[in-house]
């Protein structure tokens, strides 16, 4: 009988909701089917990316051991630091594809290339699973319309489309669908006003902070939100409907205190598991409260009439238990600020500096930077358009209907203006702005659609007028639609994977595996490259991680430090270091110097700022760009005489060369011209041209006669370029340039003086015709006290 009923309300369930069931299904399956286009290529095999690269390591461990390492056992050797990041998505992950491959193969356990396949998967199905959330988000908000228009909008949009894609196993797409559906849940939550829908709402937020590193934005968002709201229930006497969302609120926070159970559960860090409750309860309490005593004193203090509520105890008065609930509220209040309050301050500051120190840090190169106006005009298209009609629109309305209080207008214009805001102030997570662009601009299609029956409703136009202008706005709404559909599907088709391990790499790799005692091996490479090494099981002492700046600039230092007379006395200063972190191995490639964000040059250099093409580079490294300038790494002769115009020291460029014919008595003499420097171009003959272009890596070594001998090297191009890396004054080379002394003399070619550190030849590995140069480091021999000590 029991089942009959569930039966019979679910049947009654899909009919009265029918249409809402296949727009979610729709949408999640084109979304699905943009993000798998790379499946099809097999360049895009696999799991691509840096940071997917060590979550895809997280959940493998988890598979193979049951659970997650508190501290990284390869990850910065010997530091193995803690792992901080919210554990959810590994776990689940690593528990369905177990389930998956049962299901699939038999076998639960790991399999490399199902493993890899279903990996790649998550981000996409992450894809479909946000697209589906946003028609929910924007059907409470507004209707079908707006939710269809939003959700198909999301689908395309570039820079959520890139996090999601096939491949791009990281946490974040599944972070934009938990933030979307977790929003949409409050509104659904404070519309409805009851303790039992917050509480839903709430253990949609538990799921996103246990899964999402950058769950904060939600924090903010979700305390601002509904801030906005009360105030405007606030001002329009509308005290219980306050009343009933601040329930919802509260009753909201209760699945948040379960965190240390899921710590315990999934084998987080305690500590961080208890700073996320901290987080969340700061921002959290003090709103309650504030909220709280706004309804007590409108309500049942001004008001003698007193309200009994029916309990399991019995008739209790409401107005003495809303006194009893203040006064807990604001005893939690003052022992957390009295705990943390410092603490909760200096993370204010950090979410709402975008400009300063901290906010730089924030930011990375990561390809979802912000790109200021200009860049957000060029990557809306015509969206540009409606987006900016919201922002000026939606809290027009809200303030023409500020008593209505399901008029939650200002909930899209916030989650479309504060991401718009830190994307135009070029931080990092530009890809949030995605959700709340697309948001915006469908409920303005929506609107526009929907401005006819308005005025028609309130007898300005006839039915005639309002048919033809609700036509108009369709045509409007289809036209966006296919640009952007159009522009999503291209963005797919053309992205290039630049973070997939290359074959030199990957042949590195399986050299070194190979070897005996490989267990014992660590490696010193630069930034992302740390994390290729850790998948491969290999020890590594850096990765794009950067939990510790000095451990970073040590680094660059030894790539680039040139303090010593003699490149052998450069090396013993640093083997010291070398040994402290037990590297066995380096290993570095031409991307790294010409393409890798310019990391080594940029940090090379104590004295000049640099250039405009180098500026940006700047923004991504302030911390370190302080410790360099403090650490003197450059000797004191390269000068800037005026700021901003000075020559960048180690600057890497290419530059483009053209063929001169020279009209003599003897005849034509052609010659390639390069205009390297300010003064005359450097001139080569065709023979020297070609052999140049010829020349495989580690490079061409030319020397050239200015006045003096000088050295540095030049890479040649198939289409007539040079790619080279020199540092100038004006038309003088400088010998003392870190890159070209150190790089070039010291570690790409063979130097006969060092004495540790050798370069790999071997049969199955020859260093010379290779991208990437691996070096072994050996210390029989060495004796550290030896070595005069200089501070870093």
């Amino acid at each position: 009988m029991e089942s009959n009923y569930y039966i019979k309300q679910t049947k009654a369930f899909i009919k009265n909701n029918r249409l809402d069931i296949l727009f979610i299904i729709g949408l999640f399956l084109f979304a699905f089917g943009i993000r798998a286009i790379p499946h099809e290529n097999p360049e895009f095999k696999g799991v691509y990316g840096f940071d997917p690269t060590w979550h895809a390591r997280m959940i493998r461990f988890v598979v193979e051991k049951g659970y997650r390492p508190t501290n990284d056992p390869i990850a910065y050797y010997p530091d193995n630091p803690p792992i901080n990041d919210p554990p959810l998505y590994h776990y689940a992950s690593a528990y369905s594809y177990q389930l998956y491959s049962l299901v699939a193969t038999g076998n639960s356990g790991y399999q490399e290339d199902l493993f890899f396949e279903y990996v790649a998967f998550l981000p996409v199905i992450a894809g479909g699973i946000a697209s589906a959330g946003m028609y929910f988000l924007g059907k409470e908000l507004r209707n079908r319309k707006a939710g269809l228009f939003a959700g198909l909008l999301l689908a395309v949009q570039p820079s959520v489309l890139f996090r999601s894609m096939y491949g791009f196993a990281e946490e974040d797409a599944i972070g934009i669908a938990l933030i979307i559906i977790t929003f949409a849940f409050y509104i659904w939550a404070l519309k409805r006003g009851t303790w039992k829908h917050g509480l839903i709402a709430g253990l949609s937020l538990l799921t996103l902070i246990l899964t999402w590193t950058f769950s904060p934005f939600a924090l903010a968002f979700i305390a601002l939100m509904i801030f906005v709201n009360a105030v405007f229930l606030a001002i329009s006497k509308n005290y219980d409907t306050l009343e009933k969302r601040t329930t919802v609120l509260a009753s909201s926070i209760v699945p948040v205190l379960l965190i240390p159970l899921a710590a315990i559960a999934m084998n987080w860090n305690m500590k961080e598991a208890i700073v996320e409750i901290v987080k969340w309860l700061g921002f959290f309490v003090p709103l309650v409260f504030a909220l709280m005593v706004v309804v007590y004193y409108v309500k049942y203090h001004k008001n003698e009439k007193n309200e009994e509520i029916e309990t399991k105890l019995g008739k209790i008065d409401k107005r003495k238990a809303y006194q009893l609930t203040l006064i807990c509220l604001l005893v939690i209040g003052l022992v957390f600020l009295a705990w943390k309050g410092q603490w909760m301050m200096d993370y204010v500051g950090f979410l709402l500096d975008t400009t300063g120190q901290v906010g730089k840090l924030m930011q990375t190169v990561g390809e979802e930077h912000g790109k200021g106006l200009e860049g957000v005009i060029t990557e809306m298209n015509w969206m540009w358009t409606f987006f900016m009609i919201g922002l000026a629109y939606l809290p027009l309305k809200r303030l023409i209907k500020w008593k209505d209080p399901q008029n939650f207008d200002m909930v899209p214009f916030l989650f479309g203006a504060i991401p718009f805001y830190l994307y135009m102030q070029k931080a990092k997570m530009g890809y949030i702005f995605g959700p709340g662009e697309t948001l915006l601009v469908g409920i303005v299609l929506a609107d526009i659609i929907g401005v006819g029956e308005w005025l028609q409703d309130n007898k300005k136009v006839s039915r005639t007028t309002s048919d033809a202008l609700k036509a108009v706005g369709i045509l409007i709404a289809i036209a966006l639609l296919f640009t952007q559909i159009g522009i999503g599907i291209n963005a797919v088709e053309r992205q290039k994977m630049n973070y997939m391990p290359q074959s030199e790499w990957t042949d590195m790799y399986d050299y070194l595996i190979k070897q005996p005692g490989k267990e014992n091996f660590v490696m010193m490479t630069w930034w992302d490259y740390g994390h290729w090494s850790s998948w491969n099981k290999i020890k590594t002492t850096l990765d794009n991680t950067n939990r510790n700046s000095t451990k970073v600039f040590q680094t660059a230092k030894i790539f680039t430090d040139l303090r010593g007379n003699s490149s052998q006395e450069i090396e013993e200063k640093h083997l010291a270091e070398l040994q402290s972190w037990g590297v066995s191995h380096i290993a570095i490639d031409r991307i790294l110097l010409h393409n890798k964000w310019g990391a080594l040059t940029f940090l090379a250099d104590n004295n000049c700022i640099p250039n405009a093409d180098l500026k940006k580079y700047g923004y991504s490294f302030p911390l370190l760009t302080q410790l360099s300038r403090d650490s003197l790494i450059c000797r004191g002769s390269i000068a800037c005489e005026s700021g901003l115009d000075c020559t960048h020291s180690g600057e890497i460029g290419i530059i483009q060369c053209a063929k001169s014919t020279t009209v003599t008595e003897d005849g034509n003499i052609t010659k390639v011209m390069c205009p390297l420097f300010q003064g005359p171009p450097l001139e080569f003959t065709l023979e020297e041209w070609e052999e140049i272009k010829a020349a495989t890596w580690p490079g061409y070594d030319l020397t050239v006669n200015i006045g003096e001998y000088q050295t540095f090297k030049v890479y040649g191009q198939s289409d007539d370029t040079l790619m080279f890396f020199y540092t100038r004054i004006q038309n003088r080379i400088l010998t003392d340039a870190p890159i070209n002394y150190m790089l070039g003399l010291r570690w790409f070619f063979k130097d006969p003086t060092l004495r540790y550190t050798k370069l790999v030849e071997a049969p199955d590995y020859n260093v010379p015709n290779r991208e990437v140069i691996l070096y072994e480091v050996k210390y029989e021999g060495f004796e550290p006290t030896n070595i005069t000590n200089f501070e870093l």
